[in-house]
């Protein structure tokens, strides 16, 4: 994420390979339809977001690219409790409108919740 930049062109940068920039406006609108309070801040700096609009915008921008599977690597860390509940049930919508999507937690009561098919791996000791 870009601090000094609208959540707009943070989202738009995103769309940067030829193919996702050909369906840039496409992945735009469901971008917003995933996380609507990123299309109430479209014109706000980035940087000037909680943490959980912070890392609603960085998946977004992540769904931006067109990848084939996306990979989240703790979407809720330092987020308040609120806000991962939030920030969870939105990612939770992403597989009814865009690829798979892989991703890690420790709040793993939290995963299994909003996850098809869970998987767990536990340290070597």
């Amino acid at each position: 994420m870009f601090p000094e930049m609208t959540v707009q062109e943070n989202l738009e940068i995103g769309a940067y390979v030829p193919k996702a920039k050909a369906e840039r406006r496409r992945t735009l609108d469901l971008v917003y339809g995933i996380f609507p309070r990123l299309a109430d801040r479209k014109k706000q700096l980035a940087g000037t977001m909680s943490g959980g609009e912070q890392q609603m915008l960085a998946v977004g921008r992540g769904l931006m690219l067109k990848p084939r599977l996306l990979m989240l690597d703790e979407p809720s860390l330092g987020l308040a409790p609120v806000m991962t509940d939030v920030t969870f049930e939105k990612i939770g919508e992403i597989p009814r409108w865009a690829p798979p999507f892989s991703w890690s937690s420790k709040t793993s009561a939290a995963l299994c919740r909003w996850c098809s098919a869970p998987m767990c791996w536990k340290a070597a000791t």
